[in-house]
């Protein structure tokens, strides 16, 4: 079902003259639509923790009683354990 299992990545993007970007996205598992995205200059937790904030405001989770959050899945989550350590 939609909204029971989430996927989050980084993609890295080069753009000539300016440098390097990366867009962070959250996928449903199940629909594969993109549920929230964020262009950021880098790829630390504070950039996770936006995008899965506009994900749950876009999906409505904030707005309705849910009975269980839609779980997370990525292939590594450095981001998070490497700036939650600082």
């Amino acid at each position: 079902m939609p909204n029971q299992v989430w996927q989050t990545d980084f993609t890295y993007l080069k753009v000539i003259g300016w440098g390097w970007f990366y867009l962070s996205t959250v996928l449903d598992d199940f629909s594969r639509y993109i549920v929230g995205w964020k262009l950021c200059t880098n790829m630390g937790a504070d950039d996770v923790s936006a995008t899965l904030d506009i994900a749950l405001a876009a999906s409505g989770c904030y707005s309705v009683t849910v009975l269980h959050k839609p779980r997370l899945l990525s292939d590594t989550l450095a981001q998070w354990s490497r700036d939650r350590r600082d």
